[in-house]
């Protein structure tokens, strides 16, 4: 699953001019800055850490998904 998002033209958190650095390695995409921010925020409240890490990571980027759809419609 992850190769599928780098193979993607996903927008980038930190995008890095092409060229500058090998092809497979354009910045983060915005979707997993968006997971990572959600993910710090859930280890950050302690009442939230009792749950498997497959929740975690499957309820994080819903939340970055969530995201994504808001900035594509609200800007």
């Amino acid at each position: 699953m992850l190769d599928k998002h780098r193979a993607t033209s996903e927008e980038r958190a930190f995008p890095v001019p092409v060229g500058v650095v090998a092809a497979d390695m354009q910045g983060l995409s915005l979707r997993d800055w968006f997971a990572g921010q959600a993910l710090a925020g859930r280890c950050a409240n302690e009442s939230q850490n009792d749950t498997s890490y497959a929740d975690i990571a499957s309820s994080i980027y819903k939340q970055a998904d969530a995201a994504m759809e808001v900035r594509k419609t609200q800007g």
